[in-house]
């Protein structure tokens, strides 16, 4: 990806969407694209707005979706039965399509009495395209951090880095 990273931020954001979900539906390139101001984009609304400005507009964390969830009002079984549906990989395990599918009109509850049918429509396709193989945010933080610091490592110690490597 050209994504440029500058900050410790940018690693966990390439984390999150370097997953199959994140490639398979070309938000990497979406990503990179509005990081480096490519592609214009707004929000959908204020509930995209608080919960997806940090990722230029997108789903990316299953905390962003949950939150999400919370903010539309659904209670917390309700939003620990979206993070199963979100979290479950489609054709992965039994009933996996089924138990995110089960989980619309939930969401179509909550989200019918604060947007347009037509954001809603949006915020659902976002959360279909994703689901599976999303990441949660600590995952891509740890992922991130370690990442960096074996650069960091390679760059400047490339002889003691690889010994440690190779002592492991």
């Amino acid at each position: 990806i050209e994504v440029q990273p500058e900050t410790t931020k940018d690693l966990v954001h390439i984390q999150g969407i370097y997953r199959p979900s994140g490639t398979r539906t070309g938000l990497d390139k979406q990503y990179v694209n509005r990081k480096h101001e490519r592609e214009e984009w707004e929000h959908l609304n204020e509930y995209t707005e608080r919960h997806w400005d940090e990722t230029f507009g997108l789903p990316i964390f299953q905390e962003q979706i949950m939150e999400m969830g919370f903010d539309l009002g659904m209670t917390g079984e309700e939003v620990d039965d979206l993070y199963k549906a979100i979290k479950t990989a489609k054709g992965v395990g039994r009933g996996a399509k089924e138990l995110f599918e089960a989980f619309e009109p939930t969401f179509r509850k909550y989200a019918d009495e604060k947007m347009s049918k037509e954001q809603a429509d949006e915020i659902w396709a976002r959360w279909d395209a994703m689901q599976g193989y999303t990441f949660n945010k600590i995952h891509a933080t740890s992922f991130a951090i370690l990442g960096k610091k074996s650069a960091v490592l390679l760059a400047n110690h490339p002889r003691e880095y690889y010994i440690a490597l190779l002592e492991r």
